[in-house]
């Protein structure tokens, strides 16, 4: 069904910020930093003059916008938001597995490529799955005991680290990614692990978070460990801190790709 192999994947909505300019600015980024692959951008709020802005890559690739909730031969439609908070990224992850992609790439709108990918797309060739370390959001803080339960995680042993699940770089050449791909589709569909309905009265719990609470668990069964903040960085440490020179970074949307460039030249350059 398509001729590359690799495949950047990503979601909008109507939310708190202009997740469409994001999206866009997203792709320009993998653009300017010659990113290789194709790109899939799912959304029910896509307009046809939206899909319509949607092309190619200068390396070839293409962009692809399709009109509503992921929906896979597999698993069926994707479960709404509301409902199912981010179930829509294993959802896309999936649709582009039954497209025939083996290198799936989760980016959220947010997410801007600072330079190429093709560091952490090597990796995952290797190893099955790159994600990144979160620092300072430790498993037992950010879930639910009915998410914790499901999971087999005690709350005293959830002291590690979850990753940061804006940025997922899977290769399905490994049976070890298709292995936690599995489990983490298994539990975001669940009805209870995606949710964490019960909350906890556990005095360091703060929220649930959903499918990264659900992640962050499961790639420590097969081994997994999360490569070190500075990998990738937010936009403080990403504009302003010279100790910090990211492949790619979760910056807010309002900053245009112009302004993100003379931020990081005037500061770090």
């Amino acid at each position: 069904m398509n001729n590359n192999k690799k495949c950047v994947v990503s979601f909008f909505s109507k939310g708190r910020e202009n997740y469409y300019e994001g999206c866009l600015r997203m792709l320009e980024s993998l653009n300017n930093t010659n990113y290789d692959g194709d790109a899939l951008i799912f959304s029910p709020d896509f307009k046809e003059e939206n899909v319509a802005e949607l092309h190619y890559f200068k390396e070839g690739g293409k962009i692809q916008g399709i009109v509503g909730m992921p929906t896979t031969e597999k698993y069926g439609i994707c479960p709404p938001h509301s409902t199912h908070p981010y179930a829509f990224k294993v959802y896309c992850i999936q649709a582009a597995r039954e497209r025939k992609y083996q290198e799936v790439i989760w980016l959220d709108c947010s997410v801007v490529a600072l330079k190429n990918i093709s560091l952490f797309t090597d990796l995952a060739w290797e190893i099955g799955l790159v994600v990144f370390d979160n620092q300072g959001c430790e498993e037992k803080t950010w879930t639910s005991d009915d998410c914790l339960e499901q999971l087999g995680v005690k709350a005293e042993e959830a002291n590690y680290f979850q990753i940061d699940a804006a940025i997922q770089f899977w290769n399905f050449n490994r049976k070890k990614a298709v292995s936690i791909f599995e489990e983490y589709m298994k539990f975001c569909n669940d009805g209870i692990s995606l949710i964490g309905k019960s909350g906890s009265n556990r005095p360091e719990f703060n929220a649930h978070r959903h499918d990264q609470s659900i992640i962050s668990a499961i790639i420590r069964k097969y081994l997994v460990f999360p490569l070190n903040y500075g990998a990738w960085c937010t936009s403080e440490d990403a504009l302003f801190n010279k100790e910090y020179d990211p492949t790619v970074a979760k910056i807010g949307i309002a900053n245009t790709l112009k302004q993100i460039y003379l931020t990081i030249g005037k500061n770090k350059g």
